[in-house]
């Protein structure tokens, strides 16, 4: 009898002990159980943020769990407890200045299979699907027509159209690059079929159009057309404009650009101090906001546009469209020369036009086109694909090239990668002033060598021009 009581206690304090173990443990909200204990005097949960990280061994993943290594000794924790922490580093903070952003550029003119790959993988997901008509078509064809006078001299600036073999012209005109080439695009335009059509060519000033017959073949992509009573005239002046998105999202871009514009301004001015320079601004938000566009016309002092730029703020915004239509409007009605003149626009953005408005976007393209006025978009933190297609869009249609700020510089938010095979990094204001040059020269100027910063290529990458 007394065995069996005794065998009865001990089962009894066996069932107590297993009870209270299980009551000195936790459930997270999935049930799980979750250990406690103590380390160097504070508490430690699998699962928690609040871990201390003296007490975990290895490396945190998807794949492994968490290990805590447990002390052996009172003494041992107490020690622990007395190791002093590392302090936090300080947040970098870092001040705008000239040549810290870092930027790719990418030409669709010259990668048009890309340009039409990146097109329809965007159809397929079905994004873009409240663009118009021109933005959403994939292109199928493109035409790049170069237009040269007497001794085979580019004809910059001269107005060109079509006329079919219908006996039609173009509704659209074209304004020749300083390089004297057009970018068409079977979306936007209506390419002449197979056969003999004629070119009209009239150059700035002059009431007469010239007669050119040409023979097009079936999908030519690049076409030569010589006019032999005109000469090309080269270029004096320069028209720069900044188009810019000032919604709050924009705020790094927008410091950043009130520091480089004089730097850029003064590169331009070194290899080119003959040229005449003038400088005009529009900057844009959305409806509800403090105001929705404002442009500001063409000026030569550079002065009076760094302290207009320098009193623009980002504010605003609230939702990822921006009013993209209204700003791109403004900078089709600003003044711009015409004759003997290299056209730029600028486009800063980080998002698309509302939906609604894109066909606006299309018009307000087609403006600026006929004006002979180049687009470089460059694109911001937070660029989706669909900002990124309409950008890549209007740089391709106005004979541009799509800029794109990268992560290299540290600054700001991460930058998406753009869809494309290959890329440099460059300094911007290096990039930026890049692009104007080759503008004023007729012809690419390529990056120097020690001005890049890095090669980014594709794992399926194909023969591309930079």
């Amino acid at each position: 009898m007394k065995n069996s009581n005794y065998h009865t206690l001990v089962l009894s304090s066996l069932i107590l002990a297993t009870a209270c173990g299980s009551a000195g443990r936790k459930t997270d909200s999935g049930g799980a159980a979750v250990r406690s204990g103590y380390a160097g005097g504070e508490e430690v949960a699998l699962g928690d943020s609040s871990l201390d990280r003296a007490t975990i061994s290895g490396t945190v993943s998807d794949k492994a769990p968490t290990t805590v290594r447990r002390t052996k000794s009172k003494k041992s924790r107490r020690k622990k407890s007395r190791r002093p922490r590392p302090k936090p580093e300080p947040v970098r903070q870092v001040t705008p200045s000239v040549g810290l952003l870092t930027a790719g550029s990418w030409s669709d003119i010259e990668n048009f299979q890309v340009f039409a790959a990146f097109s329809q993988k965007l159809a397929r997901q079905n994004i873009g699907a409240g663009q118009s008509e021109a933005m959403r078509s994939i292109p199928t064809r493109q035409l790049i027509v170069r237009l040269r006078g007497k001794d085979n001299q580019a004809l910059e600036n001269v107005e060109f159209r079509w006329k079919y073999q219908d006996g039609s012209i173009s509704r659209q005109s074209y304004i020749t690059k300083t390089d004297g080439s057009i970018s068409l695009c079977s979306t936007w335009d209506r390419l002449p079929e197979a056969g003999t059509v004629h070119a009209m060519i009239r150059a700035h000033g002059e009431m007469k159009n010239h007669l050119v017959p040409v023979t097009i073949k079936e999908s030519q992509a690049d076409l030569t057309i010589k006019c032999n009573e005109l000469t090309g005239k080269g270029v004096k002046q320069l028209d720069l404009c900044l188009v810019i998105d000032c919604t709050g999202s924009m705020g790094d871009e927008l410091r950043y650009l009130q520091k480089e514009i004089s730097n850029i301004a003064a590169k331009v001015k070194s290899r080119y101090n003959n040229i005449k320079v003038r400088f005009s601004l529009v900057v844009y938000r959305d409806k509800g906001d403090q105001y929705v566009s404002k442009r500001f016309d063409f000026q030569e002092d550079l002065d009076n546009f760094k302290d207009l730029l320098d009193d623009q703020q980002a504010a605003g915004g609230g939702d990822y469209p921006e009013a993209m239509d209204e700003a791109l409007n403004d900078a089709s009605i600003l003044s711009w020369n015409q004759d003997q003149t290299a056209r730029v626009c600028f486009l800063i953005a980080d998002a698309p036009p509302h939906g609604t408005r894109e066909s606006r976007v299309q018009f307000a393209l087609s403006k600026l086109r006929s004006q002979g006025v180049v687009v470089y978009p460059i694109a911001g933190s937070g660029v989706q694909s669909q900002a990124e297609l309409i950008m890549r869009h209007a740089a391709f249609v106005t004979g541009g090239k799509y800029l794109f700020l990268t992560d290299d510089s540290g600054v700001g938010n991460s930058h998406a990668e753009p869809h494309i095979p290959e890329y440099n990094v460059e300094r911007l204001n290096y990039l930026m002033t890049r692009m104007i040059v080759s503008e004023l020269a007729g012809e690419v100027i390529p990056a120097r060598p020690g001005d890049i910063v890095r090669t980014v290529r594709s794992k399926r990458r194909s023969q591309v021009n930079r």
